[in-house]
């Protein structure tokens, strides 16, 4: 009998969490996306079991870690095509007569032999068939088959499926013989990438070796580049606009100005705040206390803008209006260079999503964990 490949049964779901308890993906330098195990040491491995609902007297006081962590790796050596499951030495099972046999651990309690037991009864199901793992290496996630035919080779199509197809035609647009080359660094590698972005003429070249493209001039590819020369810099967007550092003798906040509240508009919060006052005395001598806090909470908020828009011994703040409009236009600006970068690197367009920051103070903040060179 053929399974629904649009269900997967409960043991098969544990071998997937199980599976995935590492995550090895580095697209993007995403700080989401940095490499983790669950199962690295014992209290990790603990949580996990319990968070799978299996329990054991041992739970939290022996290290089933390393255990955990061998039957997994054999699980996606397996699934890679790379070995076969051999869980010999690390389990004891026994089958279980009845309506409907069933293996359970040989020795009560022990949680490693619990995961053997559901890995081998989902082992037993058609759905085992169905598991993959992702074809992207610099993703390599497992994942359960739901289509038709059975034939998925990501674990996504939106995400890794449209990024290596849309790499796989570039590569033959630009006639490359070369074969494919993995972006999943060695172990415990964390070796800078070179990237450009670079001018030349009314055109930037930008990304990294073998996967350059080349945009147009725009206002906002010179602000990337300004953040990109001086990481961690925080840059005021009055600054940006003019290109550089601020002019000697000019303030960094523009002269033109005007108060956040108007007269008529200071008039008119005052009058509410005495009408509130005279409502919370009515409220409350008629005992209607839902009515008095309605009242005490608007009174609140009036008086917090009248506060909020006075200065020092009474003046009216104000906000100058050129700084408002520069954070304005340069954040549109470099957001809308970002879009065109995204549309031509997935891989950039995660990089930058993290670490460029827009707002009255700008900046490119990358990880020091996963470093960038920028030749600029």
């Amino acid at each position: 009998m053929v399974s629904d490949p649009q269900t997967i049964s409960p043991a098969l779901g544990f071998v997937l969490d199980l599976l995935n308890t590492v995550d090895l993906r580095t697209y993007g330098d995403s700080r989401a996306l940095l490499e983790r195990d669950q199962l690295a040491d014992g209290a990790g491995a603990g949580r996990w079991l319990a968070q799978q609902g299996i329990t054991g007297a041992s739970i939290g006081v022996a290290d089933h870690s390393a255990d955990l962590r061998e039957i997994r790796e054999q699980l996606r050596a397996a699934l890679a095509g790379q070995g076969s499951l051999r869980l010999e030495g690390l389990i004891g099972l026994t089958i279980q007569g009845g309506a409907s046999p069933r293996l359970v651990p040989r020795r009560h309690g022990d949680p490693v032999e619990a995961v053997a037991a559901l890995i081998v009864s989902a082992a037993t199901t058609p759905g085992w068939l169905r598991l993959r793992m992702c074809a992207a290496e610099d993703c390599r996630r497992a994942f359960y088959d739901h289509s038709r035919n059975g034939r998925s080779r990501w674990c996504s199509m939106r995400t890794c499926g449209n990024r290596m197809k849309t790499r796989s035609y570039r590569e033959r647009a630009r006639g490359s013989a070369a074969s494919h080359v993995s972006l999943t660094p060695s172990p415990g590698a964390r070796r800078a990438r070179t990237h450009t972005f670079r001018r030349e003429g009314d055109y930037w070249t930008i990304g990294s070796s073998g996967r350059r493209f080349r945009l147009k001039d725009s206002k906002g590819l010179r602000y990337l580049a300004r953040l990109l020369a001086e990481p961690h810099r925080e840059f005021h967007v009055m600054d940006l606009a003019r290109g550089g550092a601020p002019a000697e003798g000019t303030p960094r906040e523009a002269k033109a100005s005007y108060p956040l509240l108007d007269s008529e508009a200071r008039r008119s919060y005052e009058a509410r705040l005495i009408a509130l006052r005279a409502e919370i005395e009515e409220a409350e001598s008629w005992g209607d206390d839902a009515r008095a806090s309605r009242a005490h909470d608007e009174l609140q908020f009036v008086a917090d803008e009248l506060q909020r828009s006075t200065g020092v011994a009474g003046r009216d703040r104000s906000f100058a209006t050129d700084s408002e409009r520069a954070r304005v236009s340069v954040t549109r600006v470099i957001k809308a260079a970002l879009t065109r970068i995204a549309d031509e690197s997935p891989e950039l367009k995660h990089h930058f999503a993290s670490t460029v920051r827009t707002g009255t103070y700008c900046s490119y903040s990358p990880d020091p964990r996963l470093p960038a060179q920028w030749e600029l």
